[in-house]
């Protein structure tokens, strides 16, 4: 079996609401820094740390609501969609990330939508004196 190209599935915790993820697939599984590479005379190559990366991913979920009430959620994911949250993972990890959240309603089954949610890790930002 082949290890790279597997979607993993499990539940992904965001501000406290846990979601059963679909297919978790990763842009940026680590987060890193780049690397800058200059050449300098005689051939050699001098390489030193460049930009961070961020850890990136998406994934689906669904959520059952009452039928009623289709917009029960709207509150809570607009919170999530404008602010910064805690994202805590067995796959990914536990960091603060930039997330968002888009919803469809599903006209044959009126008490489930279904999200599409992308993370992007917000990088910790320290000053070295």
């Amino acid at each position: 079996m082949s290890m790279a190209n597997e979607k993993h599935e499990e539940n992904v915790e965001i501000n406290g609401f846990l979601f059963y993820a679909h297919e978790i697939t990763p842009t940026e599984s680590y987060s890193r820094r780049e690397f800058n590479r200059t050449n300098i005379l005689g051939g050699s190559t001098f390489v030193s740390k460049g930009a961070y990366v961020p850890k990136e991913f998406t994934f689906s979920a669904d959520v059952d609501i009452n039928p009623l009430k289709p917009d029960i959620y709207d509150k809570a994911f607009s919170y999530i969609n404008n602010n910064p949250c805690t994202v805590t993972s067995r796959y990914m990890g536990m960091f603060t990330a930039e997330v968002k959240i888009s919803k469809t309603h599903n006209k044959s089954s009126p008490a489930n939508i279904s999200l599409s949610i992308s993370v992007k890790e917000i990088p910790e930002t320290t000053v070295e004196v």
